[in-house]
């Protein structure tokens, strides 16, 4: 391949990236003038140095069927996984405009090690991720119903605060984590979530506050899309579908 024809090369050209200037002496941003196998061409926006460096070391990627869970039905297609990373359960991935958890890997004979390098993978089985189901336990006077919410896995989920759920306002008691820790104050992401305790939230003069039932959306039982001002997404893995 010619030393110009490199498709990741030339995806970086133009980008910025942080790097220690030999004439600053401390890390500062470059843009990359020129990316390509034999080097990059980059800038210190800082002093306007220009110099040649080693071209990054460019992670390889190979195709891996998937085989997909999504409520009760599954199909399949492929993964772009690491060719020497390790792939494991909890991983998350982009995949054709979704998010999808892993669950399981398998490598020859159907054995589905903890974890396994890309190259050895055979065959993985994953979940769409776009959102999770909160899990409610409410005393409601003095029988126990459960409710359910989908969310975004990065929402916060707080002790204390009041949520609207399939038509009544919920104020969230305790949260019981995936594992298996009680929180009685504080907040846990949607995604580490494994149950909800909560109360019917009541106004000021001690009567229950009743919403109305507005149908249930993709992004939760009132149909509204949570807000982004509070996500904090953890860190994904490889996001390349």
């Amino acid at each position: 391949m010619d030393e110009d024809d490199d498709p990741q090369g030339q995806d970086a050209q133009g980008e910025m990236v942080d790097l220690k200037c030999p004439d600053c002496e401390e890390v500062w941003e470059h843009m990359v003038l020129r990316a390509a196998d034999s080097g990059w061409t980059v800038q210190c926006l800082r002093c306007k140095r220009v110099r040649t460096m080693p071209a990054p070391k460019q992670e390889r990627f190979i195709p891996v069927p998937v085989i997909i869970s999504e409520g009760g039905n599954s199909r399949t297609a492929q993964l772009q996984v690491p060719l020497d990373g390790f792939v494991a359960p909890d991983d998350e991935f982009d995949l054709e405009g979704h998010r999808v958890r892993i669950t399981a890997v398998e490598i020859d004979a159907g054995q589905r090690p903890k974890k396994a390098k890309g190259r050895d993978v055979r065959t993985i089985y994953a979940v769409m991720f776009d959102t999770v189901t909160l899990h409610y336990t409410v005393n409601m006077d003095e029988v126990t119903k459960s409710f359910q919410e989908d969310v975004v896995p990065e929402e916060e989920i707080h002790v204390g605060s009041v949520r609207e759920v399939q038509g009544e306002r919920l104020a969230i008691k305790t949260l019981k984590s995936d594992q298996n820790r009680t929180l009685h104050r504080g907040y846990l992401y949607a995604r580490n979530v494994s149950r909800v305790f909560a109360d019917v939230a009541r106004s000021k003069g001690g009567t229950r506050e009743r919403t109305r039932q507005r149908g249930a959306g993709p992004w939760g039982n009132n149909g509204a899309r949570p807000s982004n001002k509070d996500k904090k997404p953890r860190g994904l893995g490889s996001r390349r579908s």
